[in-house]
């Protein structure tokens, strides 16, 4: 019997974060209008919001969803195929929204995590935290600082979720967990392969991030192969704690 899909109605009431922090940094997380970006392909004065697949039905069902981008384009979605019963699906769709998505939509999980995610472990236990924007990331292997004015705040937030588990409790379905684990593979991945880009090295400012997005889009910050191998095994891991749970 196929497991009882995540309650997204639950985890859609919860604030994870710090909610409005947004308001002071300019709206830094919904913009990315870093004075150093100067991108070609990804979002400029804008986001990209990303959903897990069932947390996309979930809102599409209650209009809360971008379902159109300003071009027309519905949402396009990736799918990571790793070997389990079906690939790991993220819907993605550009939002130009700026912050002021209250009553137009309801803000994707990632965002209302924003600017940490918590991976929890196969029992469901905090394991880690890890940023939740691929630039905060980058800025991190940089040794820069994050325009997000609530990124310090890490540690604060680790000790606060290992000591309140009942703020993450709804993400303990496996099949978040898997999501969330995937999310730290990736991040693993990414920072070893920035660490030793040759074509990265000696670069900075717009320099850096004009050829950070081309290598970025072009899959190439990333070990595809090592992220399968990583995601498989959880997954693995999981089913055998709760049968299947990829429907």
């Amino acid at each position: 019997m196929a497991m009882t899909p995540p309650d997204w109605s639950v985890i859609h009431k919860q604030e994870f974060t710090a909610g409005s922090c947004w308001k002071d940094s300019s709206c830094y997380c919904c913009v990315n209008n870093h004075p150093d970006f100067s991108f070609q392909l990804l979002p400029s004065n804008g986001t990209t919001l990303l959903y897990m697949e069932g947390e996309y039905d979930f809102l599409k069902k209650t209009g809360q969803v971008l379902e159109k981008t300003a071009d027309g384009k519905p949402p396009q979605f990736f799918s990571f195929e790793f070997g389990g019963p079906k690939p790991l699906n993220i819907f993605h769709t550009p939002c130009y929204l700026a912050g002021l998505c209250e009553g137009v939509i309801q803000k994707p999980l990632l965002c209302k995590l924003y600017p940490f995610i918590p991976v929890l472990d196969t029992d469901g236990a905090l394991e880690t935290i890890v940023p939740a924007s691929i630039y905060d990331i980058t800025f991190d292997i940089l040794g820069a600082s994050s325009p997000c004015s609530v990124f310090d705040q890490q540690a604060e937030y680790f000790q606060r979720w290992s000591t309140l588990p009942a703020e993450i409790q709804s993400l303990q379905h496996p099949s978040i967990i898997l999501y969330l684990q995937a999310i730290k593979f990736f991040v693993q991945s990414y920072e070893k392969k920035v660490k030793a880009c040759k074509e990265l090295q000696g670069l900075s400012g717009k320099k850096f991030w004009s050829k950070w997005e081309l290598l970025y889009l072009g899959r190439k910050l990333v070990d595809t192969e090592r992220l399968r191998i990583d995601v498989k095994k959880t997954y693995l891991d999981l089913e055998k704690k709760f049968g299947e749970f990829l429907c």
